[in-house]
């Protein structure tokens, strides 16, 4: 998902209103349902899939998610995703991979249990820092900052909502080495009708290893929120985002009969060479609880 960065997220991973409530799967109409594990493919994969399943504890608050790959799980780096809460709400995501590597989200919120603060640490130069505000109980901005050495990255992000769901996001990205520059985008949404199974959720990793913003990296993809992903803002599955660059990523589903998706092909089309090539497919298993 390029630029949503995929949001460019921001980092982003909150919901438009954070309380004690958060983080767990949404009601759906015909009784309890969540989500049991999440399978990626990418075209000319072979019959290779990445799988990422999930784990809950008592209230249906996430636990844990392992994440591995078929049909071989040691052909790749496997990771186990730990979620921390402190008095109901997510105190932190720690991810531990098999080849020794590790990354961690800090949380942090304000008085009203909002969600506005973020310390993403990998290695002890690569690390980012998000701030969060709130126009009453919606968000509103968010700020993303690094530095390391001569490098240094700030993003600052304007979102609009149309009740539930992120209309635009409007980000200026300024890139410092020796000379500064300055980039200017807005990301525009439109959604379909049906239940998104991790609103309000604030990070479901895509099976990949740790950042690295010291190694020119500055976006980061996720299946749903973390640091370039605002997947998780809103109630609604998302059907595409276009850019002020003329990129443009759409998303199509398929639905099970409570409205959850039970697939999501990723498709971009970024110019003649790249027009509507699918990226991606996700494949959503639930179970009762």
């Amino acid at each position: 998902m390029k630029k949503i960065a995929i949001l460019q997220l921001l980092f982003l991973l909150f919901t438009t209103a954070l309380s004690c409530t958060d983080h767990l799967p949404p009601e759906n109409p015909s009784g309890h349902l969540r989500v049991k594990s999440i399978t990626q493919t990418h075209p000319n994969d072979n019959g290779v899939a990445n799988v990422t399943e999930f784990y809950y504890a008592a209230g249906n608050q996430l636990s844990y998610l392992k994440s591995y790959q078929t049909p071989d799980s040691n052909l790749a780096v496997r990771a186990r995703t730990i979620y921390n809460f402190d008095d109901n709400l997510l105190s932190s995501v720690v991810r531990n991979f098999s080849d020794m590597k590790s990354e961690k989200y800090q949380f942090t919120y304000n008085q009203n249990r909002q969600f506005n603060k973020l310390d993403y640490t990998s290695t002890s130069d690569d690390f980012y820092n998000m701030t969060f505000d709130y126009n009453g109980n919606v968000l509103k901005e968010s700020k993303r900052k690094f530095s390391f050495s001569s490098i240094s990255f700030e993003k600052d992000i304007q979102y609009n909502f149309n009740g539930s769901n992120l209309q635009t996001a409007s980000s200026t990205t300024t890139f410092t080495k020796n000379v500064s520059s300055v980039t200017n985008s807005t990301s525009s949404y439109t959604y379909d009708d049906k239940i998104n199974p991790f609103y309000g959720n604030f990070i479901i990793p895509a099976p990949n290893g740790p950042t690295r913003p010291s190694q020119g990296n500055s976006t980061y993809y996720t299946f749903f929120g973390g640091v370039d992903n605002v997947l998780s803002l809103s109630e609604n599955n998302i059907l595409s985002e276009t850019t002020t660059e003329n990129y443009t990523t759409t998303y199509e589903y398929t639905y099970n009969t409570d409205g959850l998706p039970l697939t999501r092909v990723t498709k971009q089309n970024n110019g003649p060479e790249n027009s509507n090539a699918v990226t991606e497919t996700l494949l959503f298993d639930y179970e009762t609880y």
